[in-house]
């Protein structure tokens, strides 16, 4: 399984969301999906925009889904949470919003020079 396909199914197997769903919702067939989820198709950026609208989520987060965050931090009777893991998951978002942010500024600062 590619690890793009993967991240998809874990984040649909985490939001409780069957294969057939999520197929139906984006326009392909529950056999093509569950092919896309074991990474014998290539995920183009279209269908990954599409998929993550189902998913409520953005391409970012597939790419970077780490299930035992998400484990860790599901309230259970028996919960435990790892701090370091916790800490980890919040250090890598940060890196990932302040790489956003920079991104942005050059967009803006290529915007300005094409439109003078």
């Amino acid at each position: 399984m590619n690890n793009l396909g993967s991240q998809i199914k874990n984040i649909r197997e985490f939001k409780n969301l069957t294969q057939k769903y999520v197929a139906t919702r984006i326009g392909i067939s529950q056999s093509k999906f569950a092919r896309i989820e074991n990474g014998a198709i290539s995920i183009t950026d279209e269908l990954l925009t599409l998929i993550s609208k189902v998913l409520e989520t953005n391409s970012t987060s597939i790419k970077q889904f780490d299930k035992n965050v998400y484990e860790n931090l599901s309230v259970k009777d028996d919960f435990t949470p790892d701090l370091k893991l916790i800490k980890d998951f919040f250090k890598q978002l940060k890196d990932l919003h302040n790489e956003e942010i920079l991104l942005l500024q050059k967009k803006i600062k290529l915007l300005e020079l094409i439109q003078n």
